[in-house]
């Protein structure tokens, strides 16, 4: 009989199912933070749902993040990349970092003025 598995919040999910709401909102969380993994694991997941934009998005900001895995779906955005003029993909990609910096600055000011840290 199978159990369900414990969610390791530094580990992905397996590549066998789609995520749920509420992972997915706990990965974005751990992205602002910075955390590479969990980037990785949203653009995992944008390709297997098939996302076109999103993966593109996903995969500028994982790189960002340092996820050198992020090629594994160098293919998959290659080959969807090729559907947008080159200026779309540079919006995309420049939106991608420009959200990451301001989001991961605005979680690291929540934290030095959380007087509990």
């Amino acid at each position: 009989m199978n159990t369900p598995r414990q969610t390791d919040t530094r580990r992905m999910p397996p590549v066998s199912r789609f995520l749920t709401r509420g992972e997915i909102r706990r990965l974005k969380r751990q992205c602002r933070q910075g955390d590479a993994q969990a980037a990785m694991a949203l653009l995992d997941h944008s390709v297997r749902c098939g996302h076109r934009r999103l993966a593109l998005r996903r995969f500028f900001v994982a790189w960002d993040l340092g996820a050198r895995h992020a090629f594994e779906h160098l293919h998959y955005c290659k080959k969807v990349s090729g559907s947008y003029a080159p200026e779309e993909i540079d919006r995309i990609r420049r939106q991608a970092r420009e959200d990451l910096q301001t989001r991961i600055g605005k979680a690291r000011d929540a934290i030095r003025c959380n007087p509990a840290c």
